[in-house]
């Protein structure tokens, strides 16, 4: 509601009293200060107390925020810690030198590809590939219709 609703009630408030009880005018004019006075205190503190309450909410789910924040920021700095301590231990370097680097461990045999130069031209040639053969409905589709069918995606 706003401050002239207020206004308005208070007024008609203040004309069914008077109309009941006849006061002098200095103490109706008392009375309607007070009374007003008391109610605008009472305003006052309810929008306050709402303002104190909103805050209060905003600075728990900060707080709340930060927690959450500190938190992950703790499980990825011990994460980071954990990977570096591995990276310099010597498992991992043994494991890049032997999967990245071709290099071998003790035991094992290294098998390389050779390239072979072949002198007949016949032999370099490669093999061609046969063509697919017609699936069963296509050898219909050509038979009936003298021509290939429509390709569908499998």
């Amino acid at each position: 509601m706003s401050l002239l609703s207020y206004k308005i009630m208070l007024n008609s408030v203040f004309q069914s009293i008077s109309s009941r009880v006849r006061v002098p005018d200095r103490q109706q004019s008392t009375i309607v200060l007070t009374v007003g006075g008391v109610l605008m205190a009472l305003l006052i503190f309810i929008f306050q107390y709402g303002r104190l309450v909103n805050e209060r909410q905003t600075a728990e789910f900060v707080q709340a925020d930060a927690q959450a924040t500190q938190y992950a920021v703790q499980t990825v700095g011990a994460g980071l810690v954990l990977t570096a301590t591995y990276s310099a231990s010597d498992a991992f370097i043994a494991e890049i030198a032997h999967s990245q680097l071709g290099m071998i461990r003790d035991g094992e045999m290294l098998v390389q590809p050779v390239a072979i130069e072949v002198s007949d031209p016949a032999l370099a040639q490669p093999t061609p590939m046969p063509s697919p053969t017609p699936r069963n409905y296509e050898l219909w589709w050509k038979m009936l219709f003298n021509q290939r069918p429509i390709q569908t995606s499998p």
